[in-house]
């Protein structure tokens, strides 16, 4: 398990648990980010946004909230 900034590009993953009080839960929660949920990573980095995708949709999402979102991977990069 890891934060969601530390995945790689094309890598699948699933959020595992997501630290942090109830604003940022509540922002993930509303784009669909929630625990359980598979995700496939665009692009991330430290102090850069992260670009995930989920059903289609592409989401940016700061550091500070990929930072908050734990995840496990699912499959390795192409």
């Amino acid at each position: 398990m890891f934060p969601l900034y530390m995945a790689k590009p094309s890598e699948t993953v699933q959020v595992i648990c997501i630290e942090g009080g109830r604003g940022i839960r509540k922002k993930l929660m509303d784009v669909g980010i929630v625990p359980k949920v598979t995700v496939r990573v665009i692009s991330s980095g430290e102090r850069y946004p992260t670009i995930v995708e989920k059903d289609g949709m592409r989401l940016i999402l700061g550091y500070g909230a990929s930072k908050k979102i734990y995840v496990s991977p699912i499959s390795g990069g192409e």
